[in-house]
């Protein structure tokens, strides 16, 4: 297993470890192929850890996709998530990079959600509260 990367979220995909992960158990197969005469298992998936990132304790929320279209015709996807920490955190989806990170004075077992056309990232906190954070700076 690699080491935790000193000073930062992101670990390279260079480092990063080999799981494997089947897409549905065999009754899930067979529903997914009812149309066929005889079930076949889908096949086994190989995932490979692209980067990770440190939110300081455990993570309860579904992360959300933030996607941008920047003016040179490109796009970038940003994936924002909270933990237990009060810890919430953009990262870059295909490097890794951390794009902000914030520290909320309660906990987070809520997904982020978007608001403002993707300007706005809400979470709920613990202590009743509701957060709203600029989702380009945090």
């Amino acid at each position: 297993s690699p080491a935790e990367p000193t000073g930062g979220c992101s670990s390279p995909a260079s480092a990063a470890a080999d799981h494997t992960a089947s897409p549905c158990s065999a009754a899930e197969s067979a529903t997914t192929n009812a149309g066929s005469a005889a079930a076949t298992p889908l096949p086994s998936l190989r995932l490979r850890e692209a980067w990770t990132c440190c939110l300081d304790k455990c993570v309860d929320a579904s992360p959300l996709l933030l996607c941008r279209h920047q003016r040179e015709g490109g796009r970038s996807v940003a994936v924002v998530v909270g933990s237990h920490a009060g810890t919430v955190c953009a990262t870059d989806l295909a490097s890794g990079a951390i794009m902000w990170r914030t520290r909320l004075p309660t906990r987070v077992e809520a997904s982020c959600c978007a608001a403002a056309a993707g300007e706005v990232v809400v979470v709920g906190g613990y202590d009743g509260s509701l957060y709203g954070l600029d989702a380009r700076l945090g």
